[in-house]
């Protein structure tokens, strides 16, 4: 789990999550990847990810594109402050607040909403998003995730994006103990003996695929 993916375990805590929902691919979506859909596992409404609208293509393309790129983002508005409300502090930049809200939508299966807040993020932050959306299935199962994926590709983002690929088992392993240790401290000997006693192989993917 690297610096972004905690972005995911800070949104997702105070969220009561709705049912897990699967996300389909429609028959059309590789001609036009903007037919991408999700449908929910119980009957219900298919959600749909983003449709492209009416929008200046150069604004769009400077902010990651999609239908919402040239509007405020609500959320960013309600926390920067609006009509003469007293600003948020500049805790966050911009971006880090979109990772949150990205975050948040993704764990809770709102395709438009993760759609949106990509379209708001820059270009630079587009690699700390995708790996949000994938880290999710840590905290909100491989459904979400596969949702975010598919509203986020079909905006354009790509694995390209994220980069740090390559790195093998070892490395997990090494990276995920350095990680442990950092963030439990002095309650890292115990949290490991107490993982390790209800299973040692959810001890080595707690290390190895959850925070490597």
């Amino acid at each position: 789990m690297r610096l972004s993916a905690a972005v995911v375990i800070i949104a997702i805590s105070s969220l009561s999550l709705a049912p897990p929902t699967a996300c389909f691919l429609s028959p059309t979506s590789a001609a036009t990847p903007r037919a991408v859909t999700a449908r929910h596992t119980h009957r219900g409404p298919v959600c749909q990810a983003p449709r492209t609208g009416a929008m200046d293509a150069t604004v769009a393309a400077e902010r990651g594109g999609g239908p919402w790129a040239v509007e405020p983002h609500p959320w960013l508005q309600e926390i920067e402050g609006i009509a003469g409300a007293s600003p948020a502090p500049k805790s966050l930049t911009k971006d880090e607040r979109l990772l949150t809200f990205l975050a948040a939508n993704a764990a809770a299966g709102k395709c438009d909403n993760v759609a949106r807040d990509w379209s708001h993020l820059s270009p630079e932050a587009h690699g700390a998003g995708l790996e949000i959306a994938l880290q999710t299935h840590l905290f909100a199962g491989f459904p979400r995730t596969i949702n975010a994926l598919a509203a986020v590709s079909a905006l354009g983002g790509s694995p390209e994006d994220a980069g740090g690929g390559g790195a093998g088992v070892e490395e997990w392993r090494e990276r995920g103990d350095d990680l442990l240790r950092r963030v439990y401290g002095s309650a890292y000997d115990k949290l490991r003996d107490k993982i390790r006693a209800l299973h040692p192989e959810l001890d080595a993917v707690m290390s190895e695929h959850c925070y490597g």
